[in-house]
């Protein structure tokens, strides 16, 4: 007997700018997006008061949409950290994360179009904060698929 969920939730990773939407997008799934929680949330891409209640919309929404009949879900997200991809461990489905191998040098440059200094500025400083504490996705997470920098676009 397999005990394998035949829902996947598929989990993007890597810096910011990296192309993540872009990947997500191709995919054609249906996307639950943390940066579209915040802005309807609040307006703005980050407000730390805030994080939890974006997460738990996320996690319904998630849930949401494998209720509805979906066999695939993307989150779109940085989920550099072990712990982020942690939260999203359930029996109801399998992980798949979809790695983006983007430089944070490409990042940072890609970041150069945020025409408010202080928020280009804040991103960056994100940017290279984030590298600096990655975490690899292990194969004992989920399946890994290698997704190659130079083909998306943020």
């Amino acid at each position: 007997m397999n005990n394998t969920p035949d829902k996947t939730l598929i989990i993007m990773v890597g810096l910011p700018f990296s192309g993540k939407s872009t990947k997500a997008l191709e995919t054609g799934y249906p996307i639950v997006s943390p940066e579209g929680v915040r802005l309807a949330i609040h307006g703005r891409n980050y407000c730390a008061e805030a994080e939890g209640l974006v997460w738990t919309f996320a996690r319904y929404m998630v849930h949401s949409l494998f209720n509805a009949g979906h066999d695939n879900v993307v989150l779109d997200g940085c989920h550099t950290k072990l712990r982020r991809r942690q939260q999203w461990e359930s029996p109801k489905w399998r992980r798949q994360f979809y790695v983006m191998t983007t430089t944070v040098e490409e990042c940072a440059q890609r970041a150069e179009v945020i025409k408010d200094e202080i928020l280009r500025s804040n991103i960056q400083e994100s940017i290279a904060r984030m590298e600096l504490e990655y975490e690899p996705v292990s194969r004992e997470e989920g399946e890994i698929i290698i997704c190659d920098y130079a083909d998306y676009e943020a």
